[in-house]
């Protein structure tokens, strides 16, 4: 609206249908009229100041999501995706973009286990939409109303089903393990339990604290590599409790050379595990 009528501009979001009115048949905004009314309301007259219109005249007629989507910087390795997708992922892909580049009716929902590169897929549409621009002159209330979050159009979305793990290039054995899970296809030991691979439990000594052999696996020789900045960051324990990190947490600091520095926040973040109490259970 802004671009068409210069007086649109000088109103907030919240002001804008006290002036103006939709008009659902012609899906547009028309001027309110306005008549002489007759009453007992008594009106202040104020000395506000008008608004400057030629400080709006350099103001673009595209609405702020507009111009931000515009301004994307597009990261080379999403427009490289488009080459390096697998023959699911492929099909996928093209059928989506062909849909929007001859312009018919499409919804898609893509589905599939942890690992089948989903969002991969979507970074390389987001790379090849971007590329050809936006939907111009849209709205704030199009921009929201194209959105598909709880829409009434879900159910007639055509799914696409992903089986394939991208981790298969490199692992086969462990991404058919992955799926196996994700399709409750795996063997159940059990109380609802599998079985994991040889390859992916850590074996302790009896004598040995299950914590520590865990530790030796993941960082083997730490205090020799405690200082280098790599070798830490691209480490990770992870554990299913709050308390099992905090266990973990001061038997690797107890295990770095040197003296253990405290260091005071003005903010505590409360640990759920530790203030459950008999009154709340």
């Amino acid at each position: 609206m802004c671009s068409i009528d210069i007086e649109a501009r000088a109103y907030l979001y919240r002001e804008f249908p006290k002036y103006y009115v939709w008009n659902p048949k012609g899906k547009t905004w028309t001027k309110r009229k306005t008549r002489s009314v007759i009453g007992r309301i008594a009106i202040g007259i104020y000395d506000i100041p008008q608004l400057d219109h030629k400080m709006l005249e350099g103001c673009p007629s595209e609405c702020r999501e507009i111009n931000e989507e515009l301004s994307v910087q597009i990261p080379s390795k999403d427009f490289d995706a488009q080459s390096q997708l697998d023959p699911e992922q492929e099909q996928a892909f093209t059928k989506i973009v062909q849909t929007i580049d001859t312009r018919t009716t499409g919804i898609f929902f893509v589905d599939g286990p942890g690992g089948t590169g989903k969002i991969y897929l979507y970074r390389a549409l987001l790379a090849n939409i971007r590329s050809k621009g936006v939907v111009p002159k849209s709205t704030r209330v199009e921009i929201v109303n194209a959105s598909l979050v709880k829409s009434y159009l879900r159910p007639l979305m055509e799914k696409i089903q992903f089986t394939r793990n991208m981790r298969e290039r490199t692992d086969p054995t462990f991404s058919e393990f992955l799926l196996r899970v994700g399709y409750r296809d795996e063997p159940i030991i059990r109380d609802n339990l599998i079985l994991l691979p040889k390859q992916l439990t850590i074996k302790h000594c009896r004598d040995e604290i299950p914590e520590e052999s865990i530790i030796k696996e993941i960082c083997p020789n730490l205090q020799e590599n405690a200082t280098r900045s790599t070798y830490v960051t691209k480490r990770a324990i992870l554990a299913s409790r709050n308390d099992h990190v905090d266990n973990l947490n001061d038997r690797l600091i107890s295990m770095f050379p040197g003296e253990s520095k405290t260091f005071n926040s003005f903010d505590s973040a409360k640990d759920d595990t530790n203030t459950i109490t008999k009154k709340n259970i």
